[in-house]
């Protein structure tokens, strides 16, 4: 059995699920299963509220990184349903060769109502969250805004015993005002984590975080920060020569990832900007900066006006001053 963090009245709560339940690895890919509400359930008695109804919807899209930050891969599933009550809805992530340890659930225009999501990696890891829990708990107890309902969709505790527990909305048309739902699936594996308290997972931090703009496409991480230059003479003066590198290249490959280049010690070339990733790399300091839309204060890169900006009431010192005489489209 594999087990996965949750709360039940507050309290952090460890619940099971079986490993054959997910299916078995299959590299090179990520296999992402969901557990979908039952139309029908009522709230508990005394509690107002008719029964659920459409829970079933498209299947989240989904986004991969790595622990680094670094871009893996995408799968968009407009097209793909699960219905109400789905015990195993399926979709996967192609050519993954890293642990994806940070995914980004995002809706599409029907609105579906997840009660559980799990990972499976490559390499045969796999991680649990159930979803609908924590989004009862932090609107509840912690001023969270994410939506949920009662769905009858029972998870094994590891205490003995099973409970239900609620679904998580997820869309992207407005219906529903929770668009997408970072997970940093480590923090959900037990002994890793769990005795943070349920705050931690309430915050809306890099460990669970409900999103409300229009089409999320980035993940935060514990903290931004430059990379150190890589101590090499050659890639020394290579660097030397790109600093003040005047093009800015724009892609919009889903395999081109600012982050990861940003990460890399030894790349080198012109500033980057990913629309797949919706992020920026600042080439000469190797920071990496979210689009504006995505980041509610902060430095953030303005796509519009091909600068970095402070956003919100934030002081931010070193802001770099930057100017593009050349903009390569790929």
């Amino acid at each position: 059995m594999a087990s996965a963090i949750g709360v039940i009245s507050g309290l952090i709560t460890i619940f099971l699920f079986a490993r054959d339940e997910l299916g078995q690895d299959d590299p090179p890919n990520a296999v992402l299963n969901f557990k979908v509400g039952l139309d029908g359930t009522n709230p508990p008695a005394g509690i107002d509220g008719g029964p659920l109804t459409d829970a079933g919807g498209n299947i989240p899209d989904v986004r991969l990184w790595n622990e680094n930050g670094g871009f893996i891969g995408i799968t968009t599933n407009d097209n793909n349903n699960c219905g109400s009550g789905a015990d195993v809805c399926e979709t996967k992530v192609s050519d993954v060769e890293q642990q994806p340890t940070y995914t980004l659930l995002t809706g599409n225009n029907d609105a579906i109502c997840l009660s559980w999501a799990a990972i499976t990696f490559p390499g045969g890891q796999q991680y649990g969250c159930p979803l609908g829990n924590w989004a009862q708990e932090c609107a509840n107890n912690h001023g969270g805004e994410a939506t949920w309902y009662w769905s009858n969709i029972f998870l094994e505790l590891e205490e003995g015993g099973e409970a239900p527990v609620p679904c998580a909305w997820v869309d992207a048309d407005g219906d529903m005002p929770t668009t997408g739902i970072q997970i940093h699936w480590p923090d959900f594996s037990p002994g890793t984590a769990g005795d943070v308290g349920t705050s931690f997972y309430c915050a809306n931090n890099f460990a669970l975080r409900f999103r409300f703009d229009e089409d999320p496409s980035t993940v935060i991480r514990p903290a931004r920060r430059s990379l150190e230059p890589y101590e090499n003479k050659q890639y020394t003066r290579l660097r030397k020569r790109f600093e003040k590198d005047s093009r800015l290249v724009k892609s919009s490959v889903a395999q081109h990832s600012a982050s990861e280049l940003c990460n890399a010690p030894t790349s080198v070339g012109p500033s980057f900007v990913s629309y797949a990733e919706r992020a920026f790399c600042y080439m000469p300091t190797k920071t990496v900066y979210p689009f504006c839309e995505e980041d509610s204060a902060g430095a953030c890169w303005s796509d519009d006006d091909d600068l970095v900006v402070v956003k919100g009431d934030a002081r931010i010192e070193n802001v770099p001053a930057m100017t593009f005489n050349q903009t390569l489209s790929w």
